[in-house]
């Protein structure tokens, strides 16, 4: 795979490029969590080819662009709503250990400004794992399973997933969802432990966990890609 930078309107664009053998034509897809192109090609395909197919999709291109999500880093003031209760960032001595709290509807950072973004966003991932491994196991135990393993990561074409191993994996961007939200991806995980499948035994299992779950997924489809904009990692 190769990366370079294409210009539209004096705004440079990444754009990685695939050489696909099972590929007849030139097809594009756009990534707006972090804003690049994809491009897959045949592998004789010329640079004059690409270009040229580039330019000839600048409108489809400036469309895609319009929807990027903006990145929003954490900092200083910021206020971060964090399973439905909102935080504000502070920032204190620069100096001493290292550290991030929670304290009094704050989130409080001790170190350097510039690496506030960096420092939050690893305390929410790890405040993401104590949380969402609670739910997780208290679905579990209301259905008589076992959780073998929760990983948290960050995901960006699913929200979670679950093994046959019974091992769960979750993005941690959960946390910064509402609360019913992030309860309803644990219980649809955990429902998997009984049906590794979508039937109408598996959507029951999800609804008697999480009554509102619909609620939930609609909540979701509509504005879970927001929840991309925040921190490091996109």
């Amino acid at each position: 795979m190769t990366e370079f930078t294409h210009k539209i309107n004096d705004q440079n664009i990444s754009v990685r490029l695939c050489l696909n053998k099972r590929s007849k034509r030139m097809s594009l897809r756009f990534d707006s969590i972090k804003n690049v192109l994809n491009l897959t090609a045949p592998p004789r395909t010329s640079q004059k080819q690409i270009l040229g197919f580039l330019e000839s999709t600048e409108g489809w291109i400036l469309k895609q662009l319009s929807k990027a999500i903006t990145s929003v880093p954490f900092e200083e003031s910021a206020v971060i709503s964090v399973l439905d209760q909102d935080y504000k960032i502070k920032h204190e001595s620069l100096y001493g250990r290292l550290d991030v709290k929670m304290q009094d509807g704050s989130i409080v950072v001790h170190g350097p400004e510039e690496r506030i973004n960096m420092m939050v966003t690893i305390f929410l991932k790890r405040h993401a794992k104590s949380m969402l491994e609670e739910y997780c196991e208290q679905y579990a135990t209301t259905i008589g399973m076992e959780v073998n393993k929760i990983t948290i990561r960050d995901t960006k074409s699913r929200w979670g997933s679950c093994s046959e191993e019974g091992n769960i994996s979750l993005c941690w961007r959960l946390l910064l969802a509402p609360k019913s939200v992030a309860e309803y991806v644990c219980a649809h995980e955990v429902a998997h432990l009984k049906e590794m499948n979508h039937s109408p035994d598996f959507w029951k299992i999800v609804e008697d966990l999480h009554p509102h779950y619909k609620d939930s997924k609609a909540w979701l489809k509509k504005n879970g890609r927001e929840l991309f904009k925040y921190g490091l990692g996109h």
